[in-house]
């Protein structure tokens, strides 16, 4: 990558990220259920951001402004950050973003509360982007549950299970929320289509997560994640393009991994490509290759 481009991604990143923090602060401090106020903070503060940041780069790199943007990247966030709080109550996963999960502080209840208050807080900000926007969000949030009732329901060991299931649960559950950040970005610039470009999104969410279960299989390869769960199984099974033995096998699916990261990158690359030739796009272009390579370095992988 072009260390300037990759200098100049950063720090508009960090600006976006600033701008969204604020505004998802502001907006639940103006709720009126004040004592939720605690919890709604809780779930929806911390991250990168990411998704957000996609909202506002797909509405700049059409033609439109940061604050066309905003309240779509704000629901975006509000929409994943439930998902989240959600899905670690489902997996019992007990810390998310470096710190306790929402459940373990506030309690099952309360974070289910709070999170079903979310959902419909971000469908009402995106109410100012038309129904085309409203029905995209609604659509979004139909799919992220319908990827987790797949993983829950058939992932476990079952005749139900097989090698395309992986790739349907990643494309619902993570692709789809990545898709919405492009979807809704397209949307805030006043541009009614753009052909081609929201799979962009459905490529750079895959790409995320094959790029997540690389690193775990690694870590699975080198003895350090000792707890093998059944999606990462999954995961392995479509890397390798066959059934593989975990631990023993788990270098073989990293491979495989590589090669199908590679290929979603290329693919989501030259979706961006399509888009007016200003610097946003260049922004675009990097990110599959950015993303994949930062977080493959933490177990010393690359693309």
């Amino acid at each position: 990558m072009d260390p300037e481009v990759e200098a100049e991604l950063l720090e508009y990143w960090r600006s976006r990220k600033k701008l969204i923090d604020a505004a998802v602060d502001s907006l639940l401090e103006s709720a009126e259920e004040a004592g939720a106020i605690e919890v709604a903070k809780y779930i929806a503060q911390g991250g990168k951001r990411f998704r957000g940041v996609l909202v506002m780069l797909s509405c700049e790199a059409l033609g439109g402004t940061p604050q066309d943007a905003l309240d779509a990247a704000v629901a975006v966030e509000l929409v994943h950050a439930a998902s989240l709080a959600l899905d670690d109550i489902i997996d019992h996963d007990t810390f998310r973003r470096g710190r306790p999960a929402a459940w373990v502080v506030h309690g099952i209840s309360r974070t289910v509360l709070i999170s079903n208050f979310v959902i419909p807080l971000a469908q009402k900000l995106v109410e100012r982007y038309g129904f085309r926007a409203v029905q995209h969000t609604i659509q979004s949030w139909l799919d992220v549950t319908r990827g987790e009732i797949l993983d829950v329901f058939n992932v476990a060991p079952s005749p139900k299970a097989g090698p395309g299931l992986y790739e349907k649960i990643i494309d619902l559950k993570t692709g789809s929320l990545f898709q919405l950040s492009v979807d809704l970005g397209i949307i805030a610039a006043g541009v009614k289509k753009y052909n081609g470009f929201p799979l962009y999104g459905r490529l750079l969410g895959k790409a995320y997560q094959v790029a997540d279960d690389i690193v775990d299989l690694k870590l699975i390869a080198e003895g350090k994640l000792r707890e093998i769960y059944p999606i990462l199984r999954l995961a392995a099974e479509w890397m390798a393009g066959r059934e593989v033995r975990l631990p023993e096998e788990a270098e073989i699916a990293v491979e495989g991994g590589l090669r199908k990261l590679k290929s979603l990158v290329a693919e989501a690359m030259s979706l961006a490509d399509t888009l007016p030739a200003t610097r946003f796009r260049e922004y675009l272009k990097a990110i599959p290759v950015f993303m994949a390579s930062k977080m493959l370095e933490e177990s010393g992988l690359s693309l």
